[in-house]
C-alpha cells in the first residue's frame, strides 16, 4: 500500500509496495508520485484529482507501462484508490491480493525467459 501526501502527493508505502517499486525503491520513499512514475502520470492525475474530490474508485486489470527495474514493461494490476480520512489526502491502496498476482506474474515471466520456453 502506498499514501499519497499532501498536495504534491509525496508517497509513503509499506514492504509490499516497496517490491513494485523494483529499482526505484528506496529513493521513491517521500517523493512525489508524478516525479518516481512520470511513466503513468498522464493516467494517474486525473484519477487523483477525482480521489481528491471525494472519489474512491477501483480498476480492474489496469494496464500500465511502467519502469520498475530500469526498462518498460507492461504490467496489468486491479487496485482501488480512495480518500484517506477526512482530509483529502488520496491513499492507493493496492490490494494485497493484487500485489502478490504482480510479483508472482513476474516472477513467473523470469522462470519463462530462463527455461527458454
Amino acid at each position: 500500500m502506498v499514501l499519497l501526501w499532501g498536495e504534491e502527493l509525496v508517497q509513503i508505502y509499506n514492504d509490499a509496495y516497496a517490491a513494485i517499486m523494483g529499482k526505484k525503491h528506496p529513493a521513491g520513499m517521500g517523493l512525489p508520485t508524478r516525479e518516481v512514475w512520470p511513466e503513468v502520470w498522464e493516467f494517474n492525475e486525473p484519477v487523483y484529482r477525482r480521489v481528491l474530490e471525494g472519489e474512491t474508485l477501483t480498476f480492474e486489470n489496469q494496464l500500465f507501462p511502467i519502469t520498475r527495474q530500469g526498462f518498460r514493461e507492461m504490467r496489468t494490476s486491479p487496485f482501488a484508490i480512495a480518500p484517506c480520512g477526512m482530509a483529502p489526502i488520496p491513499l492507493q491502496a493496492c490490494l494485497s491480493q493484487s500485489l502478490r498476482r504482480l510479483h508472482r506474474s513476474g516472477q513467473k515471466r523470469r522462470t519463462l525467459q530462463l527455461s527458454g520456453v
